[in-house]
């Protein structure tokens, strides 16, 4: 079902930069203020989120919405690059590093 591989991509997306931030599943779920419980279910893919749980989330760990949605990052990155497994904080922002979808 096309929503169970759409909530297990955002799911990874949130264990792999959570992961790479060094952050605890606790750790994050108080920063975003969800349960940790919660927190498991989405990074399982079990579980879809509100918008106000993207928000939260995606603040968090100091990526945009769109790279939580798709692994697509738009905006000031150029648009249509697809985003590496390579998240790297520089001074607290998110530095993506993003190869050609071509």
């Amino acid at each position: 079902m096309l929503i169970d591989g759409f909530n297990s991509g955002i799911g990874s997306r949130v264990k792999t930069r959570r992961l790479e931030l060094k952050l605890t599943r606790e750790k994050l779920a108080g920063m975003a203020n969800i349960s940790s419980k919660f927190l498991y279910d989405v990074e399982k893919g079990n579980k879809g989120i509100s918008a106000e749980t993207l928000y939260k989330i995606k603040t968090s760990l100091k990526v945009s919405a769109d790279w939580l949605l798709d692994g697509v990052v738009t905006g000031s990155i150029t648009a249509n690059k697809k985003v590496t497994n390579s998240v790297m904080a520089d001074s607290g922002i998110a530095v993506l590093r993003s190869s050609s979808l071509n």
